[in-house]
């Protein structure tokens, strides 16, 4: 099964099913050897805990799915970039102190990889601590990339935990 079919039975709310869904890719991808399968089921994986509300386990698996993305020297930066996404995310909504921290490592991947995305990401967690600013940019950002989520999703930032619960 496909990482998208997993993210849709996890967003269905089929928290079980996708937990033993990305568990077995995890399993398979760590067969493997294979970092990037290892990092966007660890991220997964991750998911499923913020959705059980383990945001300390979430936390754990998604630091070790960063890891596992960038192992190799032909790093696998997209995925790492998502999971470092989820992070942030989770690190905003429970108002965690290393927020920031992980927030800024957004925008240094996303410039090194070209991933502009990922950028318009770092923004809306910077928004979603407060800063106005980011928003705007953010909101910019996001009509210029070809996904039609994005401007919907700029639009929505609110500062704090409002935009991940």
């Amino acid at each position: 099964m496909d990482p998208a079919t997993r993210a849709k039975i996890l967003a269905c709310g089929d928290v079980d099913r996708a937990a033993e869904r990305f568990e077995h890719a995890f399993a398979l991808g760590c067969q493997l050897g294979d970092p990037c399968w290892e990092g966007i089921a660890g991220r997964g994986i991750g998911r499923v805990a913020i959705a059980r509300g383990e945001p300390r386990r979430a936390v754990e698996i998604l630091i070790d799915a960063i890891a596992r993305s960038s192992r190799l020297p032909d790093a696998y930066l997209w995925g790492k970039g998502y999971a470092l996404d989820v992070l942030c995310g989770l690190a905003v909504a429970h108002a965690m102190p290393q927020a920031s921290a992980w927030i800024d490592e957004m925008p240094n991947l996303a410039v090194r990889s070209g991933m502009r995305e990922l950028s318009m990401r770092s923004l809306l967690h910077r928004a979603a601590l407060g800063d106005e600013a980011s928003g705007a940019a953010a909101r910019l950002i996001a009509c210029e990339i070809d996904n039609p989520a994005l401007p919907t999703l700029a639009d929505t930032v609110r500062p704090a935990r409002s935009l991940f619960r």
